[in-house]
C-alpha cells in the first residue's frame, strides 16, 4: 500500500492539540497515519471535533472509483461511547475496526465504512431495507456523524431509474413539507418523500445535468435570482428584528477559540455586522444556504432549487449575501452577477431593491458564517484560508469588497 503524496502535515499545532485535549490525534488528521492505519490510500474531507471527548473525521479513498470510498475514524476519550458505537454496528451488520493504542492513553481510535457511521449505522440500515434489494447504491457525498447523500439506480419495473437518498443521522421527513411549501409558492425544485418509517431517510428523483458550481451559467444564475425574488416578495410576512445568531453567526466564538489572534478583528466584524443587521426588516421564506451548489441546470432553460433542511422565515437579503459570498470565495462573479440582474429584475423588494450597505452586511455575515469550513475540511493551511476570509468580510462591510 502506497500511502498518498503528502508535504509535511500542518494541520495541528500545539495550541490546536491543547484545545481539542486528546491523544492519539497524528492517527486519523495526518493522512499518511491513517492510511497506514487503514491499509489504503485515502485523505480526510471532513472534520468535527468536540474538545476532550472526540475527534471523528470522514475520510475517502484517493480512488474516487471505489466501491467503498468513504468511511470514518475516530479519537474517543469515553469508553461507554465506544460500546455504544460498536452495538450501533453491530446491529446494522456492519463491520468496524477498534485499533490498538500507540501509547496507553486512555484514548480509543475506531475506523469503519460508512454503514458502521457512528449516528448514521441504524438510519443507514432502515433506509437500506426500504429500498427495493436489487437497487445499485453509491455514496455521492458524506458528512460523518451527520448524514450521507446516495444516488440509487433502480432496475426496470422498480421504479424512477436514478434517484437521490438523502440519510441523515436526525429527522429529514420535514424536507417533504418544505418541497411541497416552496413549489407552492411556484419555486422550481423537486418533489421529495420519505424512505421507511422512521423519518430520518427521504428520496428525490435525479434530475438535470449538474450544479451551478461545477457548470457556471450566468443565465441559469439570473433565473435563479427570479425565482428566489419572487419567493421572497410571495411569502413576505410583517418586520421583525432578526434573531441575534441570524445577525452574528455562533461559530464567530470558534473561530476565537481556534485563533486567538484574530479575537480582536472577530469582535469588531460583530460590532459592525450588528450595526448594519440589526433592527426589523421585512422577513421570508429563505433558503439560508444559498449558494450555485444548491441550483441544479438542465443544460437549457430548466434549474431546481435544491436542498431546503435550512429553510426558514428570515431577512431575504440572507440569501443574496450568502449567494455573493459562495460566488466570491469560488472565484464565479459572473454568477454573482446574473443572480443579482435576476433578483433585481424580479424585485426583491416592493418599490426599492436591497440598500448596498445592507448588501454587504449580509455577504460579510456569509463570509464569517462559513469561515470555519477550511478547518471543517482539515486543510493543511486552513489557518491562512480562515484569517483570509475574516479580512475578506473586513472589506465587504467597510465598503472595500468592490460588490456588483
Amino acid at each position: 500500500m502506497t500511502a498518498p503524496p503528502t508535504n509535511a502535515h500542518r494541520f495541528l499545532d500545539s495550541h490546536l492539540r491543547d484545545w481539542i485535549g486528546l491523544p492519539e490525534l497524528d492517527r486519523v488528521l495526518d493522512p499518511a497515519a491513517l492510511s497506514e492505519l487503514l491499509g489504503r490510500p485515502v485523505r480526510v474531507h471532513r472534520l468535527r471535533v468536540k474538545p476532550g471527548r472526540s475527534v471523528l473525521v470522514g475520510w475517502q479513498h484517493t480512488d474516487e472509483e471505489s466501491a467503498d470510498r468513504y468511511g470514518w475514524a475516530a479519537v474517543l476519550a469515553d469508553r461507554d461511547k465506544v460500546t455504544g458505537i460498536r452495538r450501533r454496528a453491530s446491529r446494522a451488520g456492519a463491520a468496524m475496526t477498534m485499533h490498538e493504542p500507540a501509547t496507553p492513553s486512555g484514548a480509543v481510535v475506531l475506523s469503519g465504512g460508512i454503514d458502521s457511521d457512528p449516528g448514521l449505522a441504524r438510519e443507514l440500515a432502515h433506509a437500506r431495507r426500504a429500498l427495493p434489494a436489487t437497487a445499485r447504491i453509491t455514496p455521492m457525498t458524506y458528512n460523518p456523524g451527520r448524514r450521507v447523500v446516495l444516488q440509487v439506480e433502480l432496475l426496470p419495473g422498480d421504479g424512477t431509474a436514478r434517484q437521490v437518498v438523502r440519510v441523515g443521522a436526525e429527522r429529514q421527513d420535514h424536507l417533504v413539507g418544505l418541497a411541497r411549501r416552496w413549489r407552492g409558492f411556484g419555486v422550481p425544485t423537486l418533489p421529495v418523500r420519505r424512505v421507511g418509517r422512521r423519518g430520518t431517510a427521504v428520496v428525490s428523483p435525479w434530475w438535470g445535468v449538474g450544479d451551478l458550481t461545477h457548470l457556471p451559467e450566468p443565465t441559469a444564475a439570473e433565473r435563479a435570482g427570479v425565482v428566489l425574488s419572487r419567493l421572497h416578495r410571495a411569502s413576505t410576512v410583517p418586520p421583525r428584528a432578526a434573531a441575534p445568531d441570524m445577525v452574528v453567526p455562533p461559530v464567530a466564538g470558534m473561530v476565537t477559540e481556534l485563533l486567538p489572534g484574530l479575537g480582536d478583528r472577530v469582535a469588531g466584524l460583530a460590532d459592525a455586522l450588528a450595526r448594519v443587521l440589526s433592527g426589523r426588516r421585512p422577513a421570508s421564506l429563505v433558503h439560508g444556504d444559498l449558494s450555485p451548489d444548491q441550483v441544479l441546470w438542465d443544460g437549457a432553460d430548466g434549474i431546481r432549487v435544491v436542498d431546503l433542511d435550512r429553510s426558514k422565515l428570515g431577512p431575504p437579503g440572507s440569501d443574496v449575501g450568502s449567494w455573493i459570498a459562495a460566488c466570491t470565495l469560488a472565484g464565479q462573479p459572473e454568477l454573482t452577477v446574473g443572480f443579482l440582474t435576476g433578483h433585481r429584475s424580479g424585485g426583491s423588494r416592493p418599490g426599492r431593491p436591497l440598500p448596498a450597505r445592507e448588501l454587504a452586511g449580509w455577504c460579510a455575515r456569509a463570509l464569517l458564517a462559513s469561515a470555519l469550513e477550511p478547518f471543517r475540511r482539515a486543510d493543511p493551511d486552513w489557518r491562512q484560508r480562515v484569517a483570509a476570509q475574516v479580512a475578506l468580510a473586513e472589506d465587504i462591510i467597510a465598503g472595500r469588497g468592490g460588490l456588483p
